[in-house]
């Protein structure tokens, strides 16, 4: 699976050393920490690791980097970025804000103008009213 380039390089090692169901499993139980690798698999936090994501994962992780910290990002922010890196690719494709909003109405419930946000970023100003009535609208 292919992630945004800003947490790329942060799971790109890790999930190709455990793969993706441990890395699921890693990022739910200490997304948003930096988590200790053991040295050795004598310890105790390679038996808690050994708990959460398998045996032959923490083995695997162990000899990747052993003795090191890495951060674990929260898997939310995985998903939410990775679901913005869609929301993108669709409106290059053409698609329209409309279009885009109504195929994620269930799963996350984006509206035109959330949507608007997303794409054109933090600082977007409010659309233009272009109704007769004075409501706002979406002017694009």
């Amino acid at each position: 699976m292919e992630y945004p380039n800003l947490i790329q390089d942060k799971i790109h090692g890790i999930e190709e050393v455990i793969g993706r169901e441990a890395f699921e499993k890693l990022c739910g139980s200490y997304g948003g920490l930096d988590l200790h690798i053991p040295q050795t698999m004598d310890t105790q936090s390679a038996h808690y690791l050994a708990d959460t994501i398998g045996l032959e994962a923490t083995r695997a992780l162990v000899a990747w980097g052993g003795s090191s910290r890495v951060y674990v990002p929260k898997l939310f922010d995985i998903e939410l970025q990775k679901r913005r890196a869609d929301i993108a690719e669709l409106r290059s494709r053409g698609v329209t804000y409309a279009e885009i909003a109504k195929t994620y109405k269930y799963e996350s419930r984006y509206t035109e103008r959330q949507v608007y946000a997303i794409l054109e970023g933090p600082g977007y100003k409010s659309p233009k009213t272009s109704r007769e009535d004075g409501q706002t609208s979406l002017v694009l």
